[in-house]
């Protein structure tokens, strides 16, 4: 077990980036403190299970995960700010002294419109737009379904566009939060007393906060990013080609067709970030050069003690000053920089690794005849120092995996410099069993969209039907409107996947996600099949119950469901075939039907498709 010393040290490093993250989740300093103050005791139970060699990254996720899940726990509604800044005297939003009266009304107008989100939306876009995450990280963040995530994001995004643009959002957040001053932040604990709290919370609970907060000991003032007015960044010395900067932990020489050209690497070292800026000391030009008829820089730094990465895209042959920032990563452990770019004349796949070790993607999961699948790996060639490849699809759900002597090193997703597409609602066909109330076309879209994103198959390629469409139980009374559809993939094996929504008039899209996607073998009859699906029903607001749908053939009464198929514990009786227990926390896994087996789906480990 890890001692509290250790987490106080955990506890300083993450603060100062967390208060960033803190205040735009918030919108005011004060709340702002508060949110970092629960978010590390929530942190605090993962940190002690950490390994003593645990790497910054890690460290910085599981800091974040509990400012997010404390952001969405239900002591959230009382401590958010209004977003609002404070006028002054003369009637003028005070800005910053460092900021311009400009920047500060571009701000006060920025809050005011993050405030119109509902909590999981306002995370999921400040953690995708200005943590740069991509939406799997996100996800695991949050702790919901990566398609609910992408739901949740381009929800967020619609309702932000009267405000702000898209591609203008990562840059607008940082305006915001530099107008937090963190001089004010000063009722927030040290590591210490963190964990002194975490260890008296029944205590403090009855004691009340305030008696609690008295006895809090104050950590010294940390000025982030955004505490006092920045300086002025150093000029950044020229980098030759095989050099490695102070702090930087990339131990490779520059790759590509430019890596010998230090007039080039000093000018796109010097190249503005769109988020989290590293010290310019601690920059490194890991590549540069000319791929697939565009010029390509990728520029490493230290922020917050993780190595960042961000990717400039412009046409081939331009100078610095010609690339755009296109997208930030974070370095995996693996030590390779993976990026997928969908702006770049259409999608293109670049991972940076050992130059000795050999990379394949996968456009999609292949469903074998069998009912089996797997991904579909291609070999990636190389271009100059970097594994380069043109994609067909930009919405395709690609993976990469690095091997060396045949044997896989790692397997991962690459960044997105853009945000896949929300798909647009479409009118599902009628249901083979019409279930109970009225159901809109949105969970039949997350469906099929689960099943051609995984896949990389269409509509065209599948004829998809709606096996089952209507009401399932969802969160605080409410009902959610839930699919389960069924296609014939090429193999001849077919497929089932559940989906569910919860559509909100005043959220463009709703919000919904997947219940988990199962196979059977060539051969089968869709329509005589029993489909069971755990789905973990959530409304967005940070409330979520998990409700169990069940689907089978006209005249089966029954199914038994329990751990095992062999030892079944609960006998459910079917109504028409149909049968929803909502709030039931048990996890079943198998149920059987006449005597036959088979799996509950849901998302996670054990899905077709996890995400």
């Amino acid at each position: 077990m890890r001692d509290t010393g250790g987490f106080s040290g955990f506890a300083a490093d993450q603060r100062p980036a967390l208060l960033v993250t803190a205040h735009l989740l918030t919108g005011a300093d004060r709340p702002a403190a508060d949110l970092v103050r629960r978010g590390l005791l929530r942190a605090w139970p993962a940190w002690r299970r950490l390994p003593p060699d645990a790497g910054a990254g890690e460290q910085r996720a599981l800091a974040l995960r509990g400012l997010a899940r404390a952001h969405l726990a239900p002591t959230r509604r009382w401590l958010r700010g209004d977003g609002v800044l404070t006028e002054d005297g003369g009637g003028r939003a005070p800005g910053a002294w460092w900021t311009s009266p400009a920047d500060a009304e571009a701000a006060r107008r920025l809050g005011a419109a993050l405030d119109t989100l509902e909590p999981a939306e306002r995370a999921a876009v400040v953690l995708r737009a200005h943590e740069g995450l991509p939406v799997p990280a996100v996800a695991a963040l949050l702790g919901r379904p990566a398609a609910e995530v992408r739901t949740l994001v381009g929800a967020a995004l619609a309702r932000l566009a009267p405000e702000v643009a898209a591609a203008d959002l990562p840059s607008r957040l940082d305006g915001l939060a530099a107008q937090s001053d963190a001089r004010t932040l000063d009722d927030v604990p040290d590591g210490a007393t963190l964990v002194r709290q975490q260890r008296g919370r029944r205590l403090r609970l009855s004691a009340g906060v305030t008696a609690v907060l008295a006895l809090l000991v104050l950590l010294p003032s940390v000025a982030g990013r955004t505490a006092s007015a920045p300086a002025p960044a150093p000029a950044a010395a020229p980098v030759d080609g095989g050099s490695t900067p102070a702090g930087a932990t990339w131990q490779r020489p520059t790759a590509g067709s430019l890596a010998d050209d230090p007039r080039f690497l000093d000018g796109v070292q010097r190249l503005a970030w769109p988020m989290a800026p590293p010290s310019s000391g601690s920059r490194q030009v890991a590549f540069a050069g000319d791929v697939l008829g565009s010029r390509w820089a990728l520029v490493l730094g230290r922020t917050s003690g993780v190595l960042r990465g961000q990717w400039y895209v412009g046409p081939a042959g331009t100078d610095p000053a010609g690339l755009r920032a296109e997208g930030t990563i974070e370095v995996s452990e693996g030590g390779t920089a993976a990026h997928l770019s969908r702006s770049a004349g259409g999608p293109v796949l670049l991972v940076l690794t050992e130059r000795e070790a050999e990379v394949e993607y996968s456009p999609g999961v292949e469903v074998r005849a069998d009912g089996t699948a797997d991904p579909r790996w291609t070999p990636v060639p190389d271009a100059g120092g970097i594994a380069a490849v043109r994609l067909d699809d930009a919405s395709a759900p690609v993976r990469y995996r690095v091997l060396a002597a045949g044997a896989v090193q790692e397997t991962g997703r690459p960044a997105t410099g853009s945000e896949r597409p929300v798909p647009e609602p479409s009118t599902p066909p009628p249901a083979l069993r019409p279930g109970p109330g009225d159901v809109g076309p949105l969970p039949w879209t997350l469906a099929l969209d689960t099943l051609t994103s995984a896949t990389g198959l269409t509509a065209a390629d599948l004829d998809p039907v709606v096996l089952w469409l209507g009401r399932i139980t969802g969160p605080a009374g409410s009902t959610a409107e839930a699919t389960v559809l069924a296609a014939v993939v090429p193999s001849g094996a077919v497929v089932t996947t559940t989906a569910y929504a919860l559509p909100r008039a005043t959220t463009p899209g709703g919000t919904g996600g997947s219940c988990g996607s199962q196979a059977h073998p060539a051969g089968t009859d869709p329509t005589s099949l029993t489909v069971v699906a755990r789905c973990q029903v959530s409304d967005g607001r940070g409330r979520q119950v998990p409700s169990v749908l069940v689907t089978a053939p006209p005249g089966v009464t029954a199914v038994r469901m329990g751990f095992n198929p062999e030892a079944p514990v609960l006998d459910q009786p079917l109504q028409d075939g149909f049968a929803n227990l909502g709030g039931v926390s048990v996890t079943f896994t198998h149920f059987t039907r006449d005597g036959e087996p088979g799996d509950i789906s849901h998302t996670g480990p054990g899905d077709l498709f996890p995400s």
